[in-house]
């Protein structure tokens, strides 16, 4: 391959090889040159990758949530962009600083954050001006295009640095840049060590030209120069390849060896072709190995070509080669060179960026959670080559006492403690994605690794040891699945808030450069569920607003009715009671009477609960123990039950008081279980019936969300019947909405429950599915842990002898109204206009005690009749009565003078008991 080297003092150098050694050093130099201009442009390449790798993987919301100043240094974001810059910049040793600058009103520079530690002597703080910052890194500032500037010098040194900004897609406004530095010194030995492919290749042919034109050397002389070469070349980073002629290899160094898995030995007079299988990746083909051989004749410049190298085992790496001819000093070609390194990882690095970047977004077309998250795992399994990866989201718990195995744990580090949350696996792909579904299909939150990892217990977690690690709980059943590695990444809102967790399982160790492109990924989904938390929220708010107008509707047309009914039932009552009065005691017409009365007091209750649905009665509400009236509508509704269905109970007497009426309580009890026992009339089953008292927190009812957290009386209400489809439970609530047969249900019952606790300040929810039976809840706010008051003593009716107009426009109340009163001691004076009680009234006021007055009448309403009256005598006592109103109530009454306000119909007990109130009151 050489030929010694004449070493006789008085011998000259032959001229022919004193030019063609000058031709090769000048060559030589060119080709250096133009090596180290590649490296240098190919550093400035890696370098602002590296960077725009590093600005993506940053939520600008974050950065918008930050002041520039030192306050930053207690906020959550600040820190999570540090730690963020600070793992990118410890997982690059070529970084020397990453940090993020702003710019001020005033064209001043400084900095938003510094991913050094504070103790750093080189550490930026937030709002430190950048008082060196020169002309190139304004002018990416200005244009908001990425750069690669330097080497700048300034009081930390001189430096390369990778400027990225960060704009707002939106708005089109510059929110920071991003600044990733190298040490200029270190950037300068980087590019000395690429171009020494080209000074390494430059020596060997001056070599390999010396030795040629010298083959009058000594044979010893000769043998040492080409062992010298050939340690020379073995010891290089670089794979080399010499070849002759023929194109049989002569030689291969050690870094060649480990790329093509041939040895030394193995490799020379094999053709270059069998051992160096490479194959163009522009064009797809082998490398003509006689190409750079005509080049070099034909004076082309030589480049890098890069491609696919296919070691002796069917390993394939991505290279970049570069292939001359040696040629001796007569012109002669003798044989060639191959120079070629290893550049899959950064290969790699580039794919994945690009892949991401798409997988980003595909995302933004899909509509469905549930699709964007198995989009990202099945692309998890194929950018990343693992064997599964799965992502589970925290959601409030739905299987507690429905199945989930994790709830059956009573003892050990593993019980699962917070019952109204749990990670839910929503996106499995790879090779095991249906395996074990029942036991991963929920984590406890706070357990096992994945749920720990959620809580933050675990942190960073990644482990190459998956079969030993104790961090693991089942050892046995990754060892049965052959898995080597796990790495697990929390999933967090940008307020920090736990949202889920992405895990990924591969039966190779996961590098840590994977990480980091995997941290940028959870960023990714993190948003992902946090927009479609978003979504649901505003699609709930948009439901419930529908059924609040749906109940509002629904509330005026029950109140009209009730207005004209409660009327009605005013003059039978009163009228009743009249003739109650007239009859003997004991007689047949009094025995009729009472039920009549009876009936009329049920016909009251029943208008009380269409004006509870359309929240406008004026209930009073008393502080109550709730089990004393659930264990007496229990013992009312124990007869009425056929011998199919049994009933189970769990009562708590000692839970808090709610502020309630009575009735109103027993009348929810009654209907959900009638309700119940509806369902189950056909195949028969278990009612349950329990209550008791738990505290909610905000997480736990995040479907109600104008709800705070405190304590609730819970009434559940369960049946093991057929269940409810999704449809029937969207329209449960609706007013007039049944599954009953004709005659059977009204499908009001539902409807006046919902209204009832929702005036109570509650709320009420409902869990069915087909064939799995059907849960109500309802959550009523504790008030009190007091003892309940003594309840008042039953009154007589007073009697009076006072003066009073009374006024309706009803001729029948109007003249009930007066013989009732008169029945009982008083002077009436009826008016059946409001326009004649107010003349009246202006003329003869010094002669009534007190006004009685109807509040809906044409012409003028009561309530303005009463302002009317009172401006004429301000301490007159009025009494307003209404069957229904919306737009007085008892405080705006009382506000404008009026002394009471009384919801019609009224009974004799009643009207005797406020009158004698008010008149009592006014002495």
């Amino acid at each position: 391959m050489t030929h010694g080297m004449n070493n006789s003092k008085n011998s000259r150098p032959d001229p022919k090889i004193v030019l063609l050694l000058l031709f090769v050093l000048v060559s030589g130099g060119i080709l250096t040159w133009l090596q180290a201009k590649s490296a240098n442009n190919n550093l400035r390449s890696t370098l602002l990758t590296g960077a725009r790798i590093a600005a993506h993987s940053i939520n600008i919301e974050n950065i918008l949530s930050l002041s520039g100043s030192g306050q930053d240094l207690a906020k959550p974001a600040y820190q999570r962009i540090k730690t963020q810059l600070a793992l990118i910049r410890n997982a690059n040793p070529q970084c020397r600083f990453l940090y993020l600058m702003g710019q001020q009103s005033d064209n001043t520079v400084f900095f938003f954050v510094d991913s050094l530690p504070v103790e750093s002597s080189n550490y930026a703080s937030p709002g430190m001006v950048y008082e060196e910052i020169s002309t190139s890194y304004l002018q990416t500032f200005d244009s908001k295009k990425e750069a690669v500037v330097g080497p700048v010098t300034d009081r930390w040194g001189t430096l390369i640095t990778a400027l990225v900004p960060l704009v707002d897609s939106k708005t089109n406004t510059l929110i920071a840049v991003l600044g990733m530095d190298v040490d200029a010194a270190n950037w300068n030995k980087q590019i000395i060590g690429r171009c020494w492919l080209s000074v390494s290749s430059m020596l060997f042919l001056m070599t390999v030209i010396i030795v040629l034109a010298s083959r009058k050397q000594i044979k010893r002389a000769r043998q040492e120069s080409e062992d010298k070469l050939f340690v020379l070349l073995r010891s290089i980073g670089n794979g080399v390849i010499a070849t002759e002629v023929e194109n049989k290899i002569v030689m291969i160094n050690r870094m060649a060896e480990t790329l093509t898995g041939w040895r030394q030995e193995e490799a020379v007079g094999q053709s270059v072709q069998k051992v160096f299988s490479f194959i163009n990746s522009e064009t797809g083909k082998q490398i003509d190995h006689q190409l750079p051989q005509k080049a070099l004749l034909n004076q082309e410049e030589v480049s890098e070509t890069h491609g696919i190298l296919t070691s002796r085992d069917g390993t394939e790496y991505q290279v970049a080669t570069t292939a001359t001819s040696i040629i001796d000093p007569d012109g002669n070609t003798t044989g060639m060179s191959f120079v070629f390194r290893d550049v899959s990882e950064r290969k790699i690095a580039e794919g994945r960026t690009i892949r991401l970047n798409q997988l980003r977004e595909d995302l933004l077309g899909m509509e469905k959670l549930e699709k964007q998250l198995t989009h990202i795992t099945d692309a998890v399994i194929d950018i990343f080559n693992v064997d599964f990866c799965r992502i589970w989201i925290i959601k409030p718990s739905d299987l507690c006492h429905r199945g989930c195995p994790h709830a059956t744990v009573t003892e050990g580090p593993h019980v699962c403690r917070e019952r109204d949350r749990c990670l839910h696996l929503a996106a499995s792909s790879g090779r095991y994605a249906g395996l074990d579904s029942k036991m991963h299909g929920r984590v406890p939150f706070g357990c096992y690794k994945i749920g720990m990892i959620a809580s933050g217990d675990i942190k960073d977690f990644c482990t190459d040891d998956i079969t030993n690690d104790p961090r693991v709980h089942n050892h046995e059943w990754a060892r049965q699945l052959g898995l080597v590695s796990c790495a697990g990444i929390r999933l967090l809102s940008e307020k920090g808030t736990p949202l889920g967790v992405l895990a990924l399982f591969s039966k190779r160790a996961i590098e840590s450069s994977e990480i980091d492109f995997l941290t940028g990924l959870a960023t990714n989904i993190s948003q992902v569920v946090h927009m479609d938390k978003i979504k649901d929220e505003k699609l709930k708010l948009e439901s419930q607003l529908q059924q609040s107008q749906k109940m509002e509707a629904i509330g005026t047309l029950a109140g009209g009715i009730a207005h004209d009914f409660n009327n009605i039932l005013g003059a039978i009552i009163g009228y009743t009671e009249m003739a109650r009065d007239d009859s003997p005691a004991k007689s047949s017409v009094a025995q009729d009477l009472d039920k009549v009365l009876e009936a009329s007091e049920r016909a009251a209750d029943l208008v009380k609960q269409i004006l509870s649905f359309s929240r406008q009665d004026e209930t009073e509400y008393i502080l109550l123990q709730p089990a004393n009236v659930v264990n007496k509508a229990i013992t009312l509704l124990l007869p009425t039950l056929p011998a199919t269905i049994e009933i189970t109970q769990d009562i708590d007497t000692e839970t808090g008081l709610i502020f309630a009426d009575p009735t109103q309580i027993h009348q929810i009890l009654i209907n959900l279980s009638a309700n119940a026992c509806h369902a189950m009339e056909e195949t028969g089953g278990t009612l349950d019936i329990s209550l008791k008292e738990l505290d909610l927190s905000r997480d736990s009812i995040t479907y109600e969300s104008h709800f705070d957290s405190g304590s609730f009386i819970q009434l559940s209400v369960s049946d093991s019947g057929p269940g409810m489809t999704q449809e029937v439970r969207n329209k449960i609530f609706d007013p007039y909405f049944t599954t009953k047969g004709v005659g059977k249900g009204t499908g009001m019952g539902l409807s006046i429950v919902h209204g009832i606790i929702k005036n109570y300040g509650g709320f009420i929810t409902l869990s069915s599915d087909p064939g799995k039976g059907t849960t109500f809840h309802i959550f009523i706010p504790v008030i009190d842990k007091e003892v309940l008051p003594n309840l008042e003593a039953i009154k007589l009716i007073p009697v009076g002898k006072e003066k009073i107009l009374f006024i309706d426009d009803e001729e029948i109340l109007a003249d009930m109204g007066k013989n009732m009163l008169e029945r009982l001691g008083y002077h009436v004076t009826v008016r059946k206009s409001s326009l004649e009680a107010l003349e009246t009234f202006r003329n003869q006021h010094d002669q009534f005690d007190i006004v009685i007055t109807d509040q809906t009448m044409p012409g003028m309403t009561g309530v303005d009749l009463a302002k009317r009256m009172l401006q004429i005598r301000p301490d007159i006592p009025i009494i307003l009565c209404s069957g229904y109103s919306s737009v007085i109530s008892e405080d705006k009454a009382k506000s404008m003078g009026i002394r009471e306000f009384a919801m019609k119909p009224l009974s004799k007990k009643d009207i005797s008991q406020l009158i004698r109130k008010v008149l009592d009151k006014t002495r």
